[in-house]
């Protein structure tokens, strides 16, 4: 799958990038990474109604409440459940990496 920067990340959830900019750190600690490197299209598509239901929350047209808090719930085991940083046979899921740490760049994140 293909890598997502913060522009993409952005218009997926029809959002200035510059506003996304401001309000990352108001959303799953995965997605910050954003801030300066890229993210595994996966990752972002496995977190995506959890973001969308965070910064919806002054509109009119929000998502169901009831899908909201399956998001979170399910951003939330994936947080729990995994493991840092992916061991072979370490139990639970590895965490979401961003794209360019499992392609072998450094990447800091914070």
């Amino acid at each position: 799958m293909q890598d997502i920067q913060l522009e993409d990340a952005a218009g997926d959830l029809d959002l200035p990038p510059a506003e996304l900019l401001r309000n990352v750190d108001l959303l799953n600690p995965v997605l910050t990474v954003l801030k300066k490197g890229t993210l595994d299209r996966d990752d972002f598509t496995a977190l995506y109604v959890d973001s969308l239901c965070r910064l919806s929350g002054p509109l009119n047209n929000q998502p169901l409440p009831a899908v909201c808090d399956a998001a979170a719930a399910a951003a939330a085991r994936n947080a729990a459940s995994c493991r840092r940083p992916a061991v072979p046979g370490g139990g639970g899921p590895a965490c979401p990496l961003p794209a360019t740490s499992r392609a072998g760049h450094s990447q800091d994140r914070a």
